[in-house]
């Protein structure tokens, strides 16, 4: 129910949006263009997947990493271990502590992972 005030004067109007019908009709047209959509979504990518999966391949997997790969300092700075560690360098020591942790259970070498070094 919506309430209207035209001219000073109240009214009170009841709008509806979907009678039972139409709403069934109306349904059955969204679940009908949804599998069109789907199926030519789907008809793309079966015939493009070759050059879906080379444009994947050819993307550079360093710039999708959360850890600083660049090169490092002679010292190293505060700035240069919270970069590593992926905090900001006023990160408080319980940050710092939960951040190492993630690092080295990731690079663990019990888990296949290659240390480079």
């Amino acid at each position: 129910m919506i309430l209207l005030r035209v001219g000073g004067f109240d009214s009170v109007s009841r709008i509806k949006c979907f009678d039972r019908e139409d709403d069934k009709s109306s349904q059955l047209i969204l679940a009908g263009v949804t599998i069109a959509a789907a199926s030519f979504a789907g008809r793309y990518f079966l015939r493009n997947r070759a050059l879906l999966r080379k444009a994947v391949e050819a993307l550079p997997t360093d710039a999708f990493s959360k850890y600083y790969r660049g090169g490092f300092e002679a010292k190293m700075s505060r700035r240069e271990a919270a970069m590593i560690l992926g905090v900001p360098p006023t990160a408080k020591p319980n940050r710092i502590k939960e951040a190492h942790k993630r690092i080295m259970i990731a690079n663990h070498p019990d888990r296949g992972k290659i240390v480079k070094f």
